[in-house]
């Protein structure tokens, strides 16, 4: 099975002309079976009313399931998760907001999105998020992610763009309940033209085996994706 996590900025390429197909192109090029998506928009009037989410899908012959974090610029803006394999049940699960005192600089709510997937017979649980920028705001999601992974015993796989770099103690939280595929590897994803931070990452639990984990450059984004190859041992 490939994993893949790509923030796609919206869209928008790492010198921030708006070109959906380029993050396509990308992501085809490494035909994922199952694609994290961060910064996506659905039906904003700033990408021309595309749902950015169903566009992917349907040119990538994927099922799909968008999970918004706020409404924006008169639509939606969110996480999604495409799946070559079916989803037997999806939700958007929002991260308790902030109380004002609490919220800093670019505060956003945000969302964690959970799906059951069949895989080959097999019920596999994929998560997907993208954290804040402040302290707080991350703290908060990854209790929410605590409390979820808590309630699943079988096989599980969290992406996605957690601002947080692999120090980061909330790193070390998540550590507790999955396995970071990328924890051996030195490459950066952030930002894409001087690749200073590695902030985007695939966890799986210990049903997995991992077979090859890279960081394939393009500038289709500010982020560069991750890939990893796994399979299912238990």
């Amino acid at each position: 099975m490939r994993l893949m996590t790509y923030n796609i900025q919206s869209g928008r390429d790492a010198f921030r002309k708006l070109d959906l197909s380029a993050s396509e192109k990308t992501v085809r090029e490494f035909a994922p079976d199952l694609l994290a998506l961060n910064e996506v928009r659905m039906k904003t009037r700033d990408v021309g009313d595309v749902e950015q989410a169903k566009a992917l899908a349907e040119s990538l012959h994927m099922h799909f399931f968008f999970a918004k974090a706020i409404n924006y610029n008169g639509g939606e803006y969110g996480v999604a998760l495409l799946s070559k394999f079916p989803i037997l049940h999806a939700e958007a699960i929002p991260v308790p907001s902030l109380p004002l005192f609490r919220r800093e600089l670019r505060y956003e709510d945000r969302v964690l999105l959970k799906a059951e997937l069949d895989v080959s017979g097999k019920s596999v649980f994929a998560f997907v998020s993208h954290f804040g920028l402040s302290n707080a705001e991350r703290e908060s999601a990854t209790m929410l992610f605590e409390k979820e992974i808590a309630k699943i015993e079988g096989p599980a796989i969290f992406m996605g763009d957690l601002n947080m770099t692999p120090e980061d103690a909330l790193i070390g939280r998540i550590k507790t309940h999955l396995t970071d595929l990328s924890e051996n590897e030195s490459f950066m994803t952030h930002h894409t033209l001087s690749l200073k931070d590695r902030i985007d990452y695939i966890f799986a639990s210990r049903h997995f085996t991992l077979e090859k984990v890279f960081c394939p450059y393009s500038t289709a984004s500010d982020h560069l994706p991750i890939v990893a190859d796994v399979h299912i041992t238990i």
